[in-house]
């Protein structure tokens, strides 16, 4: 049986840190038109996209969470993330109603919805049911 602890930012939150996230994070997308690019060339690859924004404090714990999720199912997937501050419209347009908020996609299409602070096994384990999943 797996626990885990969710927690989540409903609410902006000011933000006294000036700190980067990991450099082994997946890859930021900078806006709408660098989405549609990414989703126009994935093919049938999975894509796990990380919504967060600099002051959510869960946000933050969750670098080092898929920091490892990403190096170890970096066979299965390729992983993003959006600052949903800087892409507000796309945050909406995708649904994003509290962060964190990582959603699992292929081929255009909206696989999983993961919202809050969840366990690196939790994550695995959407993405290996995901990408075994059939691609449409």
């Amino acid at each position: 049986m797996m626990l885990a602890t969710i927690m989540g930012c409903e609410n902006r939150e000011a933000s006294t840190s000036g700190e980067n996230r990991s450099e082994n994070y997946p890859r930021p997308i900078s806006d709408a038109a660098a989405f549609e690019q990414l989703l126009a060339t994935a093919g049938d690859r999975l894509l796990v996209i990380d919504f967060h924004a600099e002051w959510c404090a869960p946000c933050k714990l969750l670098v080092p969470i898929l920091a490892e999720v990403s190096r170890k199912t970096s066979d299965l997937a390729d992983f993003y993330a959006v600052d949903i501050d800087a892409n507000r419209a796309l945050a909406q347009r995708m649904g994003v109603s509290g962060i964190p908020y990582v959603l699992l996609m292929q081929n255009g299409t909206p696989l999983k919805k993961l919202r809050g602070l969840l366990s690196e096994e939790i994550y695995i384990a959407a993405i290996r049911e995901a990408a075994a999943a059939p691609a449409d």
